[in-house]
């Protein structure tokens, strides 16, 4: 099992933790034994929040200057 959780803080400050874990469970598929860990993945969120908000910004001004770019890989 692995999730992202977003968590608010009592004074209002937002982390973000990503939890692995195991889950045994019985014939019945109850659960009777939960193993796992949690990290603090709040730097790596804003990153990519950055990064989506800069790629955001970057489409917005090719298409209102009508203009593109692209990449090419050398094929020697």
């Amino acid at each position: 099992m692995k999730a992202d959780h977003r968590i608010v803080r009592a004074d209002g400050e937002v982390r973000f933790v990503q939890v692995l874990g195991t889950v045994k469970r019985d014939a019945l598929g109850r659960a009777y034994e939960l193993f796992g860990t949690s990290q603090d993945i709040t730097d790596r969120k804003l990153a990519e929040q950055a990064l989506r908000r800069n790629q955001f910004y970057l489409s917005e001004g090719e298409r209102l200057a009508h203009m593109g770019s692209w990449a090419a890989r050398d094929l020697v």
